[in-house]
């Protein structure tokens, strides 16, 4: 005798849908925001530079935005890291490109192996009035934002291509 083909029930489904959307789409998504990586926008108007600034999940995908208008200098701050009371550990160096406002000065997270060339290209671009506009992308640190956030976002990629082809087979039949 062959046994019959047992579905699973509705709950079953909706279970195993929620665990895979939460390690497959949630949490890639908080990885990615821990240590994002920015774009800084600056376009030249009438009033002088503007300055949009978001902080990106997924790589493209912005998830807060702020304008810093008019933009009236560039600067840097790094941070050395801290040696922890074992010697064997060792804090990372951290570095920030800030952007002055004529009132607030807002801070976006940049490796320190950029923070130099970044800052330069932006002063540049200060100093420049025949440039329209510049685009900067600031990974706050290689190792966390490009590696591990690229890897775990191949889950995500590796969801939606399920659910699509999930999709595809229900609609088809």
């Amino acid at each position: 005798m062959t046994k019959p083909n047992k579905q699973p029930s509705l709950g079953r489904k909706i279970g195993q849908h929620g665990m895979s959307f939460f390690f497959c789409v949630i949490l890639p998504a908080f990885i990615t925001g821990i240590a994002p990586i920015s774009t800084v926008q600056l376009t030249r108007t009438t009033m002088g530079v503007q300055a949009c600034v978001s902080n990106n999940i997924f790589f493209v995908i912005p998830v807060r935005q702020r304008t810093i208008d008019p933009v009236v200098a560039v600067g840097d701050k790094y941070i050395g890291g801290q040696k922890g009371s074992a010697r064997l550990t060792r804090a990372e160096d951290e570095g920030y490109l800030l952007i002055e406002g004529q009132y607030r000065v807002e801070r976006v997270p940049v490796s320190p192996v950029n923070l130099r060339n970044l800052q330069t290209r932006a002063d540049d671009f200060l100093q420049n009035e025949q440039l329209p506009s510049l685009k900067l992308w600031c990974v706050a640190n290689w190792k966390f934002s490009v590696l591990a956030g690229g890897l775990v976002s191949l889950l995500t990629l590796l969801y939606l291509v399920g659910i699509s082809i999930s999709v595809a087979r229900w609609v088809i039949g």
